[in-house]
């Protein structure tokens, strides 16, 4: 009798053990992330370790459950302001599951993709909500759909309110700084190009970088940071790994344009290009500056990840859309304070805008080859104009595009 007594109380304390363990090893829902673009509504939840995840449909009214199993919550409720593609969405925890409740306005596709940890962020589920007409990429970890009755599964219980309304935040996330990486071209060992009277790009495009960081720290609601801050040397790569480093928002290369006539003037802004060159000198100047030190996008990810170049795929298309839309607003700002050589955006597949992560653009600040310019180049009432010009273009577009949880969002 005494013995059976002693074995229950081992099982109850092994029992014991093994829930608190259990609990203990539950991912932790840190915080959602919530952008809405043309393409896609993309919710972002930022785990501490990975999770299993499947999709349910619930009935009256119409939802999807994004399950997270084995999970809890740890940020707060969501708040969606005038989201084009989701009514509502909420997070409900229960039974060691965290569920992401998604109401759209419309018939909408789901997509799914678990994105293992790299150097700076750790695990991230990425929800994606697009149009029925959208194209579909497989997740990492394909989620089972069921169809869920009330006998088998029994769905959470939202109230859902005839109107959309406000949901209260449980926790206050604390707003930072949108983070500006400025990356002053070629440096230490390779000069950039050289102008009639000798003048180095590098050391040009160095100066206006200064400025430019000394401009925007004027901005409360921005940090800018200098990739390079001195005569040295940086590989491609390294350029990009500083900015993933910094955790930039944005990334600002400034280079200064060369041909073999003296003829040509004027900034240009260009983008990365998956599709080609825009033009045929775009083409050569991208291989030009490519030569400083190439760039393997798929190592910035996780070369054993079997899903690595859909993920690539998945992240840089975003980072170019968004490129492209910074390049737009930079011409629009520019073009009243300096002279622009191309009053189109230019696109080539340069390497050091191939930040997957990070919406780039490089700006050639005008061509040092040609005799007045790099005279012009040289003085610090034109720096200062550039300057102020590439200033202006990053806070259009920020207003336009402000970086959800940063002092700019809450202006």
């Amino acid at each position: 009798m005494r013995h059976q007594s002693l074995l229950r109380l081992t099982c109850i304390t092994v029992l014991g053990a093994l829930i608190s363990l259990t609990a203990a090893m539950a991912a932790v829902v840190k915080q959602v992330r919530h952008s809405d673009t043309q393409e896609r509504t993309r919710l972002v939840l930022d785990l501490d370790g990975p999770v299993e995840h499947s999709l349910i449909k619930l009935t009256n009214p119409e939802r999807i459950a994004v399950q997270l199993h084995g999970a809890r919550n740890a940020a707060g409720q969501l708040r969606l302001e005038n989201d084009s593609r989701l009514y509502e969405a909420s997070l409900d925890d229960r039974d060691s599951t965290v569920n992401l409740i998604l109401q759209t306005r419309a018939a909408a596709n789901i997509k799914t993709l678990l994105v293992p940890p790299n150097a700076t962020q750790g695990y991230r589920l990425v929800v994606d909500v697009m149009g029925q007409g959208a194209a579909q990429t497989a997740p990492l970890n394909k989620p089972t759909i069921v169809e869920a009755t009330a006998p088998a599964v029994k769905p959470p219980q939202v109230v859902v309110s005839p109107t959309p309304k406000p949901m209260p935040e449980l926790r206050a996330m604390p707003k930072r700084k949108v983070v500006i990486a400025i990356d002053a071209g070629h440096g230490g060992k390779d000069p950039g190009a050289i102008g009639p009277a000798g003048t180095y790009e590098k050391d040009v495009v160095l100066s206006i970088a200064r400025r430019l960081a000394a401009t925007l720290a004027k901005e409360p609601e921005l940090k800018p940071v200098l990739i390079r801050s001195d005569d040295t040397y940086l590989p491609l790569r390294g350029r990009i790994a500083r900015a993933q480093a910094f955790n930039a928002d944005m990334f600002i290369s400034i280079h200064a344009d060369a041909v073999d006539r003296d003829g040509p003037n004027g900034a240009s802004v260009y983008t990365l290009s998956n599709k080609g060159a825009s033009s045929e000198y775009a083409k050569l100047l991208a291989a030009r500056e490519n030569k400083a030190g190439g760039v393997d996008t798929l190592g910035l990810i996780d070369k054993a990840d079997p899903l690595a170049p859909v993920l690539l795929d998945m992240v840089q298309n975003q980072s170019i859309e968004s490129g492209n839309d910074l390049a737009v607003h930079m011409l629009t700002q520019m073009q009243k304070v300096v002279r622009l050589h191309k009053r189109q955006v230019q696109r080539a597949g340069f390497a050091v805008l191939k930040s997957p992560q990070i919406p780039s653009i490089l700006i050639e600040t005008g061509f040092i080859s040609n005799p007045e310019e790099e005279r012009r180049l040289l003085t610090a009432d034109h720096q200062s104009r550039l300057a102020i010009s590439i200033r202006n273009g990053i806070m259009s577009y920020l207003a336009a595009n402000p970086p959800q949880g940063t002092l700019f969002a809450s202006r």
